[in-house]
């Protein structure tokens, strides 16, 4: 199964904003770093395809 919050406290410290992050990071069974990682993926990704998000109103601003 997945892991549980309370048997991984060590990897909550820097976990704090996104849930989505979150989950996706405990899904995973990866360490800490698996945060920076995704959030880093997530921005390339909004980054690379910005014209799209702001046509279509996802995002108003970068």
């Amino acid at each position: 199964g997945h892991m549980k919050t309370k048997e991984a406290p060590h990897l909550l410290h820097d976990l704090q904003e996104n849930c989505s992050t979150l989950e996706a990071a405990f899904c995973l069974w990866v360490q800490e770093q698996a945060y920076m990682d995704i959030c880093d993926q997530l921005y390339k990704e909004v980054k690379n395809h910005q014209e799209f998000y702001l046509k279509e109103g996802t995002f108003i601003d970068f």
